[in-house]
């Protein structure tokens, strides 16, 4: 339930990644980060509005070793074709 409304999250399904590369420029400073990641798990969801059968697609990157393990990576969301939203895990946290 969100916003009084009832929603079923589906996990469609769940693809294995040896290897991700992330190639983050932050803001303030312009500084360049470079970061690679392997063995993720990326798992797909589907949101489904039970009112309207509106659905939402998106999917999370997540560890699965060490102390990235169940971490998310990298969640991305895209609501329409022409906007497209990419989280990424603060490399500061990382250390």
């Amino acid at each position: 339930m969100y916003n009084a409304r009832l929603y079923t999250l589906t996990l469609q399904r769940v693809i294995p990644v040896t290897t991700k590369d992330v190639r983050i420029t932050l803001k303030e400073k312009g500084e360049k980060i470079d970061q690679s990641y392997r063995n993720l798990k990326e798992s797909q969801f589907q949101i489904r509005n039970l009112e309207s059968g509106a659905k939402t697609d998106f999917s999370v990157l997540l560890g699965t070793t060490g102390e990235l393990r169940g971490v998310p990576v990298q969640i991305n969301y895209q609501p329409n074709w022409w906007f497209q939203i990419v989280l990424n895990l603060d490399h500061k946290l990382r250390k």
